[in-house]
This record gives structure tokens, C-alpha cells and sequence, in this order.
């Protein structure tokens, strides 16, 4: 389980334990302006308050991580938010969900309570949007979500939580929140794809000329397909012809449908051979939607283009939708001279 306090001091804590239930890092505050009337009800900085929340053990599924479904355009499923009260004396939470969205470094966030959500977030109906429980009582906040009839396939990401606003002591109000990701595969025809652009790579030389040196290699991955991507970046380095060419592994997280990401790779023991070519490989499988159900989608390798140094040359192996086309950029630097 997870927990949150709105001490300040303990402000990292709940941080941690929002990114553990989630399974990846989600922002635990925003701040906003509130009404009068959430202000005035929002407790203290110096009021120890702590709760925790989970999926529900639901027809859904027990002991899930977070929320899994694959739905047909305008399917429904029905599930549950479990709520706990940790607190010495009763508290009351705001039920509500959002979009997902990645932040620069590609944590997974969600939209600040009062920002209108236009995709999964907007889909759900949370039951009852206000919950009180007394010290050490829970309760399980039911919700719905409806698929709209005319939803594009692919991908989705969203998550359900339960909120409190907090005053500090100059008045600032702050949302903190805790909650369980929701990822929706709307059926149909999955169009998996990957780019890699704006490479860019630096030499690194040392005081002896002929001493090998290190370089950073800057690129953008972008999912510009409709599924959720897992990618392995591979990124090679070498002179003319690929002379003395050495390689480095990027850990590129999960890319959402329509996400973008600027990485930044070095890679050390490049030998000084005047011109340095870079070359970002990326390639990525399509998971299941729900592994634990009957009728997910089997994996399988996300399209990709091929882009050299004469510009963009799409190749399509043997023509077969369902292999990989490897996405590369190619990038010179000439080593300065010394």
C-alpha cells in the first residue's frame, strides 16, 4: 500500500509512495488556485494526515498493481478504488480521474485536479466524488468506464485518485494525491511506430591527441503510433567506414501514444579518427493489453523508420507488417583539432 502526509517535511515520502503504486514516477502535488470554499476546508501544513489507496479487489482482478483493460469501442467495465484512512482523526478525499500524461523526463503524470481531461480520463465516472472516513475506516469508491462508440484504437493511459488540498503556512494551497494508474487498449487495428530524430553528437577529446575520448550523443524518440512502446535504443559510434566503432545501451522508458522525448546518451573509449559518425538504432515490442485475460493482443514489433544521411529512406522488410523496420539517424561531428 501507499501512503501520503501532508507534513512538508514528509512531502518526499509521499512522492515515493505514489511512484511505487503507480510502477513509474507520478508527480504527488499541484498546485493550483482553488475556490474560497475548498480553501477554507483544506487543513493545515502542520496536520498530520496520511491515507492509502489500491486497486480494489474486484471481477477485475486481486492484488493488481493497477488498473489493465481491453475494451471494443463503446464497451464499459466496472471497478473500484480501495481508500484508506491512516489518519488519528477522520479526513475527506476528492475522487476523481485524469489523463496521463509523460513529463520531460518520462515519468507518468496526470492532470491537476480542475484541468478538463479529453481522452480516458474523461471516460471514467467516479461513483462518489467526496469520501469521509473515520480514523483507521475504508471504503471501496466504485467507478465506471465508457469506451466511446466512435474511440480510436490503440493506447490509452489515465489515472483515478483520491486528493486532499493543503495550506501551508504562507497560503499556499497544494493538492496532494495518491492513486492507481489506469491503461484502457481500445480494440482494433493496432498501428505501432517509432521515430528518431535530431541527432546530434559531441566529441570529447583529452590532453593527448591520440587518446581515445568520449562523446554525447543527443536524439528524440517519438512514438507516433497508437500503442504504449517499450524501446531499446542502441547507439553506435565510429570513424570513416565504421572504423573503431563502439556502442552504448539507452534505458528509454515506456513511451505513450504521441509522446516525444529528448535522450541523451554518452559513450566512453571513442577513438579520435576526425570524422564521428552516431548511429540510433531504436526498436520496440507491443505488449499484451491485459496479460492476464483471454483475447490480448499478442506482442509484436513496432514499425520504424530508416533515416540516413541523405534523409529519410523508409524500408519495409519483405514487405510484413509485423516485422521490425529499424529506425536509425545518422549524425558527423568532425573531432576539433587539437
Amino acid at each position: 500500500m501507499s501512503q501520503a502526509t501532508t507534513l512538508p517535511r514528509l512531502l518526499l515520502s509521499s512522492f515515493a509512495a505514489l511512484a511505487l503504486l503507480l510502477g513509474t514516477p507520478v508527480a504527488a502535488s499541484a498546485a493550483g488556485a482553488p475556490s474560497a470554499a475548498l480553501a477554507a476546508a483544506a487543513p493545515s501544513a502542520d496536520t498530520t494526515v496520511t491515507w492509502s489507496v489500491r486497486p480494489a479487489d474486484t471481477a477485475q482482478g486481486r492484488d493488481r498493481p493497477n488498473y489493465a483493460y481491453d475494451l471494443p469501442p463503446g464497451g464499459t467495465v466496472g471497478d473500484a478504488l480501495y481508500v484508506a484512512n491512516r489518519s488519528p482523526t477522520p479526513i475527506t478525499l476528492t475522487v476523481y480521474a485524469a489523463d496521463g500524461f509523460l513529463t520531460e523526463d518520462g515519468a507518468l503524470d496526470i492532470l491537476a485536479g480542475g484541468v478538463a481531461s479529453t481522452d480516458l480520463g474523461s471516460w471514467v465516472q467516479v461513483e462518489t466524488t467526496e469520501v469521509t472516513l473515520d480514523s483507521g475506516a475504508s471504503a471501496e469508491v466504485p467507478f465506471t468506464i465508457a469506451v466511446p462508440a466512435d474511440a480510436s484504437p490503440g493506447d490509452y493511459a489515465a489515472g483515478v485518485v483520491a486528493s486532499m488540498l493543503v495550506t501551508a503556512e504562507n497560503g499556499t494551497i497544494t493538492e496532494r494525491r495518491l492513486g492507481s494508474r489506469v491503461h484502457l487498449r481500445v480494440q482494433g487495428d493496432l498501428a505501432p511506430a517509432l521515430t528518431v530524430n535530431d541527432v546530434t553528437v559531441d566529441y570529447h577529446g583529452t590532453a593527448n591527441p591520440v587518446e581515445a575520448g568520449s562523446a554525447t550523443v543527443t536524439y528524440t524518440l517519438t512514438n507516433t503510433g497508437n500503442t504504449r512502446l517499450d524501446p531499446t535504443v542502441d547507439v553506435a559510434l565510429g570513424g570513416p567506414f565504421g572504423l573503431a566503432s563502439v556502442s552504448a545501451a539507452d534505458d528509454a522508458p515506456e513511451l505513450l501514444p504521441g509522446s516525444s522525448l529528448q535522450r541523451t546518451v554518452e559513450v566512453a573509449s571513442v577513438v579520435p579518427l576526425g570524422l564521428l559518425s552516431a548511429d540510433v538504432t531504436a526498436t520496440s515490442q507491443v505488449g499484451l493489453a491485459h496479460p492476464r485475460r483471454r483475447g490480448a493482443v499478442e506482442p509484436r514489433p513496432a514499425d520504424v523508420d530508416r533515416v540516413g544521411r541523405h534523409g529519410r529512406d523508409a524500408v519495409d522488410r519483405a514487405g510484413d507488417p509485423r516485422r521490425a523496420r529499424r529506425i536509425r539517424r545518422l549524425a558527423h561531428r568532425r573531432r576539433p583539432p587539437p
